[in-house]
C-alpha cells in the first residue's frame, strides 16, 4: 500500500517536471489500484483494529495519497491560480486528521509516537492554518506526538499563533467586535510576542548564524541568491530552524495587522491605529528580509570561502560544488515557508502596500520567492 502511494506520487512528479505524458498515465494507474485497495483496507481496520504498524502506514499512506493530489490538480503556473481552496483537494488532509485522532485515542497513551505520526500531525496543524480551522484541542498538546524540549515549545507556540489567528479571522468577517474583544486580542497578541521572543532566546549558540553582505552578488546564479545578504549556519538544520521561525514570526505579525484592521474606525482616521499599523508593517518587511537571507543556507548551496576581513566579512562567498542544479531535492525542505506563508499574507489588502523588489529573482518584500518557489511546487511535500 505505501510502495504504491509512493510510487504513484514519484511517477506523477517526473511526469509533471519531465513532461512525460505515460509516466503521467502509469501514475494514474497506479492511483486508481491504490484507492481500491485502501477503501478496502480501512473496512479491515475498523473490524480489527488498528497497531502502530498499521497506523503507520494508514498515515503515510495517506499523505503521499494527498501529495499526488496536489502534484496533479495544482495549476502549471501562478496565472492560473484562482481561489487557493479551489487549487487543494482537502479530503486526504481530512482523512489523515481522522487517522491521527484514532491513533491518539486507542495507541497514543501507551504508545510513543513514531516519527510518521509527528509529522503528520505538523501537516494536519499546518491544514488547519491554511483552511483557517481552529486546531482541535486533542492535538493540541505536542508531547503526546513525540514533540519535545524546543521543539515542543515552539509547536506550542505555533498551535496557539493557528487558533488565535482563526479567532482574528472570524471576527474581522462577523464584522461584529467589543472593546473588550479587541483589548483580549491585544493582550493575547503581546503573550504570543513575548513567548516568541523568548523561544529564540532559548536557542543554543550551536544554531547561532552569521551575517555576511555579498559585495558581487552579479557573480553568483539568481537562482541560488535571494537576497544581498546571506546568513550563514553550521548546517543546513539549522538554516531550517531559523526559517520555520522567521515564517511563523510574520504570520503572526500579519494577525497583529489583522487586529489593526478590526479596530480601524470606519469613517475616520485613527492615528494610533496607522501607528500600529506601520509598525507590524515594518516589522514584516525585516522578517521577510531574514527569512530571505535563510533560503540559500536552507538548501545548502553557498559556502563561505577564505579568513574574515577586519569588517568581520569573508573574502567571497561560493557556490558549493555539488549545489543541486535543478533545485529540486531540497526545494520541498523551504516551500512552506517561500510558497504556503506567503500566501497567507497575500491576501491582506494592507500588507505591504510598496512591494519593493529587493532580490533579483523575485522574493519581494511580500515574502515571495518566485523561482525557488515555483520548483517547490512541483513536488508539494510542505503540508
Amino acid at each position: 500500500m505505501v510502495d504504491l502511494a509512493l510510487s504513484s506520487v514519484a511517477l506523477a512528479i517526473f511526469s509533471r517536471i519531465k513532461q512525460h505524458p505515460s509516466a503521467a498515465t502509469e501514475a494514474s494507474t497506479r492511483y486508481s489500484r491504490l484507492l481500491r485497495i485502501v477503501s478496502e483496507q480501512i473496512r479491515q481496520m475498523i473490524l480489527a483494529g488498528v497497531d502502530e504498524r498499521t497506523s503507520d502506514a494508514y498515515l503515510l499512506t495517506t499523505f503521499l495519497m494527498g501529495r499526488y493530489e496536489a502534484v496533479t490538480r495544482h495549476p502549471t503556473s501562478c496565472k492560473e491560480r484562482g481561489s487557493f481552496d479551489s487549487l487543494q483537494n482537502w479530503s486526504h488532509h481530512d482523512g489523515m486528521m481522522a487517522l491521527l485522532k484514532i491513533w491518539h485515542d486507542k495507541l497514543g497513551g501507551p504508545q510513543p509516537a513514531t516519527s510518521i505520526v509527528k509529522q503528520c500531525r505538523r501537516g494536519s496543524m499546518r491544514s488547519c492554518l491554511l483552511r483557517s480551522h481552529r486546531i482541535a484541542g486533542w492535538m493540541l498538546d505536542g508531547s503526546h506526538f513525540g514533540e519535545h524540549d524546543l521543539e515542543l515549545q515552539f509547536d506550542s507556540l505555533f498551535a496557539h499563533i493557528v487558533n488565535f489567528r482563526h479567532t482574528c479571522v472570524t471576527l474581522q468577517k462577523e464584522g461584529k467586535k467589543s472593546i473588550d474583544q479587541v483589548e483580549t486580542l491585544r493582550r493575547q497578541a503581546c503573550e504570543i510576542d513575548e513567548a516568541l521572543h523568548d523561544w529564540k532566546s532559548r536557542l543554543p549558540d550551536s544554531l547561532s548564524y552569521q551575517l555576511y553582505t555579498l559585495e558581487d552578488q552579479d557573480s553568483l546564479p539568481s537562482k541560488f541568491c535571494y537576497s544581498p545578504t546571506v546568513y550563514t549556519f553550521s548546517d543546513p538544520s539549522s538554516a531550517l530552524v531559523w526559517s520555520h521561525y522567521f515564517a511563523t514570526r510574520m504570520l503572526f505579525s500579519s494577525t497583529r495587522l489583522r487586529i489593526v484592521e478590526i479596530n480601524r474606525p470606519s469613517n475616520s482616521v485613527d492615528m494610533n491605529c496607522e501607528r500600529e499599523r506601520l509598525e507590524y508593517i515594518a516589522e514584516l518587511q525585516i522578517t521577510a528580509d531574514s527569512l530571505a537571507s535563510t533560503i540559500s543556507s536552507s538548501l545548502d548551496r553557498l559556502s563561505v570561502e577564505g579568513e574574515a576581513n577586519r569588517e568581520g566579512q569573508p573574502i567571497s562567498i561560493i557556490l558549493k560544488a555539488d549545489a543541486d542544479v535543478d533545485g529540486i531535492s531540497r526545494d520541498g525542505l523551504v516551500a512552506w515557508q517561500v510558497l504556503h506563508v506567503p500566501h497567507l499574507l497575500r491576501s491582506h489588502k494592507f500588507f505591504f502596500p510598496r512591494p519593493t523588489v529587493f532580490a533579483r529573482e523575485g522574493f519581494t518584500r511580500n515574502g515571495i520567492v518566485a523561482s525557488a518557489a515555483e520548483k517547490a511546487e512541483k513536488i508539494r511535500l510542505s503540508i
